[in-house]
């Protein structure tokens, strides 16, 4: 199944074709070998997953409990945001900044990472306000634009992810605008609810937002394969058990996540 879904998204989804094509010859072997690695972590029915999955869930939600969430503070945001959004050469000013400080960030802390980052595309921009506007919340989209230009840290494993997300909780505690911690609290409090990483919106002093990830290489190497499905849904599944078995890939690095924190 992995080899038949990776050759669909690839000829369908041009930003999952650009990534794959961006990457090393090395850096797709250790993906591809992530992804391998995940899929025979374990196997057994949809119950005995499903309960080793709760399992690890209660894990890590002692685990995180030290990342404090924080709903959204939107008085924190600039009141001209909107025409950061519709500027690209602010835009790219608010991504260039936010790289070196993130860069920076990540050096101080002393742990291997990789740093992704970019700016979302004009399309995805009108296709989240299309949709909010087709829900009757227009003035929802406006605010929910705060991840135009967003980072994420991809760190080997969870006391990792754990150390870098306590680390920036503590350095930019007066400019968070908002953590959510999906190792504790899952999205829609579903704990059956596969994704796991942290998240933060940080305000600069003008008020401006960037969006920070802070995740696995587990995590970020299922995201590769599920985001146009599961989260854009700009893919169709091809079946029943195609969705099946990416939502269970999903559901599998976090148990390997936990399988690999045990051992230490």
């Amino acid at each position: 199944m992995l080899d038949t879904h990776l050759k669909q998204m690839l000829q369908n989804n041009v930003p999952s074709t650009q990534y794959w094509r961006n990457l090393s010859p090395k850096e797709r072997a250790e993906t591809y070998a992530r992804w391998q690695e995940i899929e025979s972590i374990t196997s057994g029915d949809s119950d005995t997953i499903g309960q080793l999955h709760l399992d690890a869930h209660n894990i890590t939600k002692k685990i995180f409990l030290t990342v404090q969430e924080k709903t959204f503070e939107y008085l924190m945001i600039r009141k001209d945001w909107i025409d950061i959004v519709r500027s690209q050469a602010l835009k790219q000013q608010l991504y260039n900044n936010g790289l070196k400080l993130i860069s920076e960030f990540i050096n101080r802390t002393g742990r291997k990472a990789r740093l992704l980052g970019g700016i979302k595309t004009d399309e995805s921009i009108r296709r989240k306000i299309r949709q909010q506007g087709e829900e009757g919340n227009m003035a929802r989209a406006v605010l929910d634009l705060w991840d135009v230009v967003r980072f994420k840290i991809v760190l080997r494993d969870l006391p990792d992810v754990l150390f870098v997300a306590e680390e920036f909780w503590r350095e930019f505690f007066d400019g968070v605008v908002r953590c959510r911690n999906y190792y504790y609290l899952p999205r829609n409090n579903d704990v059956n609810d596969p994704y796991r990483a942290v998240h933060f919106e940080l305000a600069d002093e003008d008020g401006s937002i960037i969006e920070v990830q802070v995740c696995s290489v587990s995590r970020d190497a299922v995201s590769l394969l599920d985001h146009p499905y599961s989260f854009k849904k700009i893919l169709p599944y091809k079946n029943d058990e195609h969705e099946c078995w990416l939502r269970t890939l999903s559901v599998k690095a976090n148990l390997l996540e936990v399988a690999q924190f045990k051992k230490l």
